[in-house]
């Protein structure tokens, strides 16, 4: 999956999650989909989101 498409998903499920979320646990919301993401995906995701955050001051 294309991390721009990925990015706005995991997002989403950060922000809905009632607690914290694995690399693992993210992953396996994907199974099954046909376009799984790769979990070094995931990671990258989890990273440019903590930068843009980190930049906002959040």
């Amino acid at each position: 999956m294309e991390q721009q498409k990925l990015k706005p998903i995991i997002e989403a499920l950060l922000c809905a999650a009632d607690g914290p979320l694995t690399v693992n646990h993210l992953y396996d919301l994907f199974t099954g989909d046909l376009d799984q993401p790769v979990k070094d995906d995931i990671r990258k995701v989890l990273h440019e989101l903590v930068d843009e955050y980190q930049a906002k001051g959040m």
